[in-house]
């Protein structure tokens, strides 16, 4: 034994002993433990978060949607990430396009430019957005209000600019239309520029 401060013996330090069973049993608890921890933390086997947040779950649809999107003519969406009626307007949009095209093509000028849609019709700016970071997410009665910071960058000059998406659940968030911020489009969303487009009046 070593002395104490006091010079009186000092009683060893003894580690408990348990019996192997005991042992096995307490290192099946910490096994247990931590894979209840894993399984918390949405790491699991399956892939997917546990307990994914509604905010999450906007955020994922935005992301896809515009990854999708990005670099690509409105005309080519896939309407699977729009809601039913910016789906609908979008498709009567398009078929306007065409009986302008036809109607020009068999015109006295047929060489002349149709009445066409030009420019991106999902944010502000007329070239589109080539990068987005999403500013924050309000869900209110199954719909969502999702700002975003766009930028697109051309000839090493970055344009930045905040637009809005409105998503709504149908059968998973769809995005219903942009409302338009920046003030560049001149319109006050996609959904304005499709109905203006749509009931212009025919020459």
């Amino acid at each position: 034994m070593r002395a104490g401060a006091h010079g009186l013996p000092r009683p060893a330090r003894v580690s408990p002993v348990f019996p192997r069973d005991t042992m096995n049993s307490m290192k099946k608890i910490r096994l247990i433990l931590f894979l209840l921890v894993i399984a918390a933390s949405g790491c699991g086997p399956s892939g997917r978060h546990a307990g994914t947040s509604a905010e999450q779950e906007v955020a994922q649809a935005v992301h896809t949607y515009f990854t999708h999107y990005k670099g690509r003519d409105f005309r080519e969406i896939d309407h699977g990430y729009l809601s039913g009626d910016l789906s609908s307007l979008l498709q009567q949009s398009m078929d306007r396009e065409q009986r302008e095209i036809v109607k020009t093509a068999k015109s006295a000028y047929p060489t002349d430019k149709p009445f066409i849609m030009e420019g991106d019709l999902f944010s502000s700016l007329y070239e589109g957005a080539d990068a987005m970071r999403i500013r924050s997410i309000h869900i209110t009665s199954g719909t969502a209000t999702v700002d975003v910071l766009f930028s697109h960058t051309e000839r090493q000059h970055t344009t930045e600019w905040n637009d809005c998406l409105l998503l709504v659940q149908e059968n998973g968030w769809k995005v219903d239309n942009v409302i338009f911020k920046s003030g560049y489009a001149g319109m006050k969303s996609t959904k304005d520029t499709l109905r203006e487009y749509i009931h212009a009046k025919e020459e």
